[in-house]
């Protein structure tokens, strides 16, 4: 039954969100101007275009990296994470192609497009949801959310440390929506922009822990920034995580944890205070988990 649920999840559903996807834009090809309207303003009416082909590109294209990504993640199985937030998009996708499709059908040109309502904008966004539920309920649940695994921490008596992680890889994706921005509207364009910039904040972090607490710095330059007060620490642990477990890269939030996610392997799990904990991954992080619990231990018997 796993089995089957995880053949399900990983490979029929989201081919037949593709297919289908791909389906209509055949069908309707000829009767959607080109260039065809992809953006509304506030007031409903259309303000942006896109080349049919171009459009084409970008939304099986999208569809097609989204479905690489839960394949990649599921080798072994499919976790509710990745699960919830890949089908997350594809539903995203999915209903805003419907979208388009249909505002844009049998229209001389993209101005002529219907005008976006406020009940279909909002059912686009209950589409998503409910396919991120799906997802999430495909994958497991709560049962399908991998632990992340234990790593040995040597003692030590240091009483400062600093690490650092960086992917390439990762920041070299934001040429794509830099690439999307020079063919779009002004507005889309800002918006891949800022696409891009989260994309290479995200593909360096620095940690810095001494007897003031921690600083986590992202990004080529270290901002943004963020500091965890020494008397907030209640301890650390070194541990090997997944991307994918999380969802993805980038800032992640699992219950009782919140996540910097710059590549997969060894990371820091910093107990706070509050409860939530934070989790960063950085190169050395058994050594660096070492020094933060020492500081936190030390605080606690002064």
């Amino acid at each position: 039954m796993q089995r089957l649920r995880g053949w399900l999840t990983v490979w029929v559903l989201p081919f037949a969100a593709i297919v289908g996807s791909a389906v209509l834009l055949v069908l309707y090809w000829d009767r959607s101007p080109d260039p065809l309207a992809v953006h509304w303003g506030i007031s409903g009416e259309p303000d942006g275009s896109l080349p049919l082909w171009g459009y084409a590109v970008v939304m099986i294209g999208g569809l097609l990296l989204s479905w690489i990504a839960l394949i990649t993640g599921s080798r072994s199985a499919p976790n509710a994470p990745l699960a919830s937030s890949v089908y997350f998009i594809i539903g995203l996708l999915v209903s805003i192609n419907l979208q388009i499709l249909f505002f844009n059908l049998d229209a001389t040109t993209w101005e002529d497009a219907r005008d976006l309502d406020v009940l279909t904008f909002s059912g686009v966004v209950i589409v998503a949801l409910a396919a991120g539920g799906l997802g999430w309920f495909l994958g497991g649940g709560r049962r399908g959310v991998p632990e992340d695994v234990p790593l040995e921490m040597p003692a030590t008596t240091a009483s400062a440390w600093s690490g650092t992680a960086s992917n390439l890889w990762f920041a070299l994706i934001a040429v794509i929506p830099i690439a999307v921005a020079l063919v779009v509207t002004p507005i889309l364009a800002g918006v891949m922009v800022v696409i891009a910039i989260f994309i290479v904040i995200f593909s360096f972090v620095r940690v810095d822990a001494n007897e003031s607490g921690v600083a986590i710095a992202l990004g080529p330059i270290g901002r943004p920034r963020r500091k965890i007060a020494i008397d907030r620490l209640t301890g650390a642990g070194a541990f090997e995580v997944r991307p994918m477990a999380y969802g993805g890269w980038g800032w992640r939030i699992r219950p009782g944890r919140r996540a910097y996610i710059i590549r997969g392997g060894p990371a820091i799990r910093i107990e706070r205070a509050n409860g939530v904990a934070v989790i960063v991954t950085v190169d050395d992080a058994s050594q660096g988990a070492a020094v933060i619990e020492s500081l936190a231990r030390a605080r606690r018997y002064k």
